[in-house]
């Protein structure tokens, strides 16, 4: 966990994959540990892009991937997006995502700074902000 940022917040691409901070990340991959017995997965970056501004970087990668299991042997186009932020000199995840990320990942937050936050428990807008 020491590679994200205390409020970091994560969604992935299954049930019950949404965590905010990293009290909650870390049970939440305990809990997964278990479906992945036996799980091949192979990727092959075709796509790594970086954005830097001061410190806060967006990450959007891609690349042909395959997964089997038991009972599937499939391959897909897989995408990973997320947001990096500078903290004394380490890169920290902020927002790591994975593919499929429909489930309330679109939702922000005004605080009392009215700089919009980031999440994924609130309902999405209805436009853009």
């Amino acid at each position: 966990m020491d590679v994200c940022t205390e409020d970091a917040v994560f969604i992935g691409s299954g049930e019950g994959e949404e965590a905010v901070g990293r009290d909650e990340i870390g049970p939440m991959f305990a809990a997964l540990a278990p479906q992945l017995e036996g799980i091949e997965f192979s990727l092959a970056w075709e796509s790594v892009e970086v954005d830097v501004l001061e410190d806060v970087a967006v990450i959007h990668a891609w690349g042909p991937a395959t997964l089997v299991t038991l009972g599937r042997n499939a391959s897909f186009r897989y995408r990973l997006t997320g947001v990096l932020v500078r903290d004394g000199g380490r890169w920290l995840w902020r927002i790591p995502t994975a593919p499929n990320q429909a489930r309330g990942s679109c939702a922000r937050r005004q605080d009392s700074d009215d700089t919009p936050e980031y999440s994924p428990r609130a309902a999405c807008p209805s436009s853009s902000t």
